[in-house]
């Protein structure tokens, strides 16, 4: 049963201008030494993160967090499999909130060319109604 859906698109000219100007700062924020290290050995590094971001957005719309809250960017954190596809690794509050909707697994695809890179992430899980009110929106 699909639980959350989410997907998210990012300008990669506008994530080159931040860590242009914000540089280890910036990528500290929101990737893991890890996420930094791979995307570093692109030939764009930009591309990368900005794929990597996307996929953190989606994520956390997927699983309905406010992007306020104390969420750890950190906390997100895109790996790959030794076949080399991507996938969704989740630590401390992140991870507390899918296991009380009930996530048992993401799918995650991600796609980028020069200009941009997009993500859609899908969490699955099983059971009937997570949450049955929230705000005026029913979840099914």
């Amino acid at each position: 049963m699909i639980i959350g859906l989410g997907t998210d698109i990012l300008c990669v000219r506008r994530i080159e201008k931040l860590i242009a100007e914000y540089g280890d700062r910036f990528l500290g924020r929101w990737f893991s030494p890890e996420e930094i290290r791979y995307c570093r050995e692109k030939l764009r590094p930009a591309v990368h993160f900005a794929a990597r971001m996307a996929a953190k957005e989606a994520t956390s719309k997927a699983l309905r967090v406010e992007t306020d809250t104390h969420l750890s960017w950190k906390d997100i954190e895109v790996i790959r499999s030794p076949q080399g596809a991507p996938s969704i690794l989740l630590t401390a509050q992140i991870l507390q909130r899918s296991i009380e909707l009930g996530v048992a697994t993401f799918h995650l695809s991600i796609s980028h060319n020069e200009d941009y890179a997009t993500a859609t992430v899908i969490a699955e899980g099983e059971g009937g109604c997570v949450e049955a009110h929230t705000e005026g929106n029913s979840w099914l």
